[in-house]
């Protein structure tokens, strides 16, 4: 494995050449998917920035909801952590189908846990869509 560059930088180096050097040779659709695809590694890097952290968020933000103390969930490595927020998501599911979070405090919980989550995947798919969300919305 070498130091450098680090997969985010390459990720950095390929896109600065296909903008700075690519685009202006294109010309109409051959120009718009290749926008498409510099957009496509900016949510890569994100992804490889936010995602670990978000996905801890959100399982131990379930885990709470679930009234499941994160620590008693055991440690999940990164790679597992997408399975299992989907089994977690499942339970959470049923939960909310069986009347759980009809009480007023639960249920702000959930619609708390829930926007926090969108949020976050914006960040990573769409954040300039996220700012002119929360700005129009005065936030």
């Amino acid at each position: 494995m070498q130091d450098r560059p680090t997969v985010p930088e390459l990720l950095d180096a390929i896109a600065a050449y296909l903008r700075q050097t690519v685009l202006a040779r294109l010309e109409g659709g051959e120009q718009y998917h290749l926008r498409i695809a510099i957009n496509l590694l900016a949510i890569i890097r994100r992804e490889m920035d936010l995602g670990p952290r978000f996905l801890q968020a959100e399982w131990q933000s379930i885990a709470g909801l679930l009234g499941e103390r994160s620590e008693s969930m055991g440690q999940v490595a990164d790679k597992e952590l997408p399975a299992t927020l989907l089994e977690q998501n499942g339970r959470l599911s049923r939960k909310i189908q069986q009347g759980h979070f009809d009480v007023p405090a639960d249920a702000a919980a959930l619609f708390s846990h829930l926007r926090t989550v969108t949020e976050n995947r914006l960040r990573i798919a769409n954040p300039k869509f996220l700012e002119r969300v929360t700005e129009s919305n005065g936030h």
